[in-house]
């Protein structure tokens, strides 16, 4: 039963073609072992063991005795031990097959296992070279496709940085070239400052303003010191004194005066500087009725007071109150009005 089921699994396995040579040869070896060993059973459990004894059995039985019990019992015991002998011996070579085919399924196997891992290794190395060079391949492309992308950006961002400068270049230029204009005005400007004819009319003109100011302070220091009014009241107050002495004559020595008034010579001089009416001389002689005449020097300073001076019942000159002059026309009328009275 388990022989002929081992050879239809062996069948089977030949069918199916899945399996090398050298291990089909190995199996085969194996499944024939078997079949001898169920063989040597069987031939061990054939009759030929049982039945020479029984015809052996019959024979002594139809024969007569001739050998006693303990001759049969030695024929039975060397025929068992020839049988255990050859059944030993059957079984050391088969032990020894079973070795030898160990051997040869262990040293098939070694080799069919070197081969496949040699196969395996060479796939392997296969798979490895195809997956790295196809991932080689796909990184180099994605490489290249980021470099040239990378390439592209920065491109453009150098094509700007370009157009900036280029910008900023031009506006710096032009700022420059106004700086340049600036300077150059302001250049020319200074140097029409820095002409030698408007540098010598400057030069002319401070002069003349210090000569101006030198004649100035001599004109200053050559006039006659400013007069206080009090001053101006005394001799306006000694002419009234000179006048009361006249008018203290008789009539006709007041018409001869009168008369004589006309020949009297008459100097006024009058000098006036930045609005300032001064009288330098006033002098009265000639006729007047006294030997030694009268003379009156009157210095008005600028803004200065003229009095008017009126003749009473008695002949005598009364002085008003002060009244200001201004104006050289005013200062004379007023001195004409004063020696007409």
């Amino acid at each position: 039963m388990v022989t002929e089921a081992l050879n239809r699994r062996f069948e089977h396995l030949l069918d199916s073609n899945t399996c090398s040579s050298d291990l089909i040869d190995v199996i085969r070896l194996l499944v024939a072992h078997a079949n001898e060993t169920d063989l040597f059973k069987k031939e061990l459990r054939s009759a030929p063991f049982s039945v020479p004894a029984e015809q052996q059995v019959q024979r002594v039985q139809g024969e007569p005795l001739t050998c006693d019990q303990e001759k049969m019992e030695q024929i039975s015991f060397r025929t068992k031990e020839h049988i255990l002998v050859a059944a030993e011996s059957s079984l050391r070579s088969y032990v020894t097959s079973l070795k030898n085919v160990n051997d040869i399924a262990i040293a098939t196997s070694s080799k069919n296992l070197r081969e496949m891992k040699g196969r395996l290794s060479a796939d392997m190395l296969s798979f490895q070279e195809r997956v790295v060079r196809t991932t080689v391949e796909q990184m180099e492309q994605e490489l290249d496709s980021l470099r040239v992308s990378w390439l592209e950006s920065m491109n453009r961002e150098v094509a700007r940085v370009k157009e900036e400068l280029h910008r900023m270049g031009v506006g710096l230029r032009r700022e420059l070239l106004g700086l340049m204009e600036g300077y150059s005005k302001y250049m020319a400007k200074g140097i029409r400052l820095l002409n030698v004819d408007r540098l010598a009319d400057m030069h002319r003109l401070t002069a003349e303003c210090m000569l101006s100011a030198e004649r100035l302070a001599l004109v200053e220091k050559q006039l006659v010191p400013r007069v206080e009014i009090h001053v101006l009241h005394e001799q306006v107050k000694e002419i009234e004194r000179q006048l009361s002495r006249i008018a203290g004559y008789s009539l006709g020595a007041r018409q001869q005066r009168v008369e004589s008034e006309g020949r009297c010579s008459r100097s006024v001089s009058v000098a006036v500087d930045d609005g300032v009416s001064r009288v330098k001389n006033l002098t009265l002689g000639g006729g007047c009725g006294d030997s030694r005449g009268c003379s009156g020097l009157v210095d008005v300073m600028s803004y200065s007071r003229a009095q008017e001076t009126t003749v009473n019942s008695d002949g005598a000159a009364l002085l008003r109150d002060p009244v200001p002059t201004t104006q050289r026309a005013e200062f004379a009328s007023t001195i004409q009005q004063f020696l007409k009275r």
